[in-house]
């Protein structure tokens, strides 16, 4: 999360990326490897695309939070900020 969004990351020219472009509507589905059976899903707009410094900063601190350790650096990486419209949970 950033700022209250939720935020995606990937390379700028990706498939995930080119689609963003065309059309800014996502949907996102989340299913925990312990509990197969619980998922949520999320659908709305992408409302900012950070590169560069702004872009770095964000997932450096994400992925400390997450993993514990650094981002591994890597060429070209764009972030994505989705405000959430939709949310659904279930569990069976």
């Amino acid at each position: 999360m950033e700022a209250g969004r939720l935020a995606i990351q990937t390379s700028p020219g990706a498939r995930k990326a080119r689609n963003i472009a065309r059309d800014p509507r996502v949907a996102i589905s989340v299913t925990l490897r312990e509990q197969p059976f619980t998922m949520a899903a999320i659908r709305r707009r992408v409302v900012n695309g950070l590169e560069g410094d702004d872009a770095w900063l964000i997932i450096a601190r994400l992925s400390v939070e997450s993993t514990g350790s650094p981002y591994p650096q890597r060429r070209d990486r764009v972030v994505f900020l989705i405000d959430a419209e939709y949310v659904n949970s279930v569990a069976y």
